[in-house]
């Protein structure tokens, strides 16, 4: 039987502890070689009969420790400009999310479960921060400033929690009601004290670690402000669009050359002792200019970089002493990350006897009928 799960319920099946340590062996597989992953931009564009813009994209990744392959299928209305504030203009209909996770065993290829990705994505972008915070905070980091309250801003936080003894957390939003509430709900969940605060400069001052979980397209502090010893953590990076490899087609290529879309600016880049990334091959493929440009101007050299995966194996390091200032972006999302968390609700929803199971027949073909015959036809 494959389970179908509903997103509502992905919260309860997902506790962030279990998602981080997930996480951290997909990293780490990656990092020997034992989980591939496809990079994130397989999109589709297109125009519906209304006139409307239609983005369809996917993500796939496969985790062997974890014997499972996740896809990741998106699909709702274009935004008009890459990097544009999100709204109710980039839902899908309804204003509902109609991205899906799709799980398959890869002991025996057979589909596992379908769930919505909405909740699971902002669990995931969490956990890989958590990760990332394990590997690259000082130990004795016990005070978080968070930049943004949304979705994925909760998620950093509380995975932040899991791996280092917070205490303390503050946040800055543009929307002071968003504060305010992210504050109370965040504190209640934690048991910790979480403040609102008027100024970014009050975010980073004094914090161990400073989370970036915006969707901001422009730098939301100064990194003047920051001193030895800290932690910056992004979850936001800028793809460039795709060139098409025709001629023909590159021609009549409309769509604008992403700007610098970036929630940290280039100062944060320079001072830092260290930068720590998922993905130089997303980096490359996606020509993420805000790493790439510096580099290339000579300001950077690729030898401050490293991948996270090869930190948590040993392979590498990034901290090297407590004084060092250590930047860590995601750049991008990738399908094992899904693989992991998916994991996670899966193994839960089969204990809790969560979900609606339905048969195989639904989603397979039967080839024995073929087979009987002599013929061995392809998928």
């Amino acid at each position: 039987m494959a389970l179908l799960i509903k997103d509502q319920d992905v919260g309860a099946l997902a506790p962030m502890a279990e998602c981080v340590d997930a996480m951290e062996i997909a990293l780490a597989e990656h990092a020997r070689g034992h989980a591939p992953f496809y990079p994130r931009r397989v999109n589709v564009s297109g125009v519906a009969a209304s006139g409307s813009g239609h983005s369809f994209g996917a993500q796939m990744g496969s985790v062997s420790a974890l014997n499972i392959a996740a896809i990741r299928l998106n699909s709702g209305r274009r935004l008009r400009v890459r990097g544009e504030p999100r709204g109710p203009h980039t839902t899908g209909y309804m204003e509902r999310d109609w991205g899906v996770v799709v799980l398959f065993s890869m002991e025996t290829g057979e589909l596992l479960a379908i769930l919505p990705q909405f909740t699971l994505s902002g669990i995931r972008v969490g956990a890989t921060t958590g990760v990332a915070v394990k590997h690259l905070a000082r130990d004795d980091a016990s005070v978080v400033g968070v930049f943004g309250s949304s979705k994925v801003a909760r998620a950093d936080l509380q995975a932040v929690a899991q791996v280092r003894p917070v205490r303390f957390a503050k946040v800055f939003s543009p929307n002071p009601a968003h504060r305010v509430q992210f504050a109370t709900e965040m504190g209640d969940l934690l048991g910790i004290e979480v403040r609102a605060v008027d100024s970014p400069r009050q975010v980073v001052e004094g914090s161990d670690i400073v989370c970036c979980s915006t969707s901001s397209n422009t730098p939301v502090f100064d990194g003047e402000w920051l001193r030895a010893g800290q932690l910056v953590t992004s979850t936001k990076s800028t793809p460039r669009p795709r060139q098409p490899l025709s001629r023909s087609l590159r021609a009549n290529y409309k769509e604008p050359v992403t700007a610098y879309r970036t929630e940290i600016d280039r100062t944060t880049l320079l001072k830092s002792d260290a930068i720590c990334i998922l993905s130089e091959e997303m980096v490359l493929n996606e020509q993420q200019r805000e790493l790439l440009d510096p580099i290339d101007e000579g300001l950077i050299s690729w030898d401050k970089v490293c991948e996270l995966g090869p930190v948590i194996i040993g392979e590498t390091q990034a901290r090297k002493g407590p004084g060092d200032l250590i930047f860590y972006a995601s750049t991008g999302g990738m399908g094992i990350q899904m693989a992991a968390a998916g994991a996670v609700v899966l193994r839960n929803a089969r204990t809790k006897g969560a979900g609606k199971e339905v048969s195989y027949e639904w989603f397979s073909a039967d080839e024995r009928p073929w087979h009987e015959r002599g013929y061995y036809p392809s998928p």
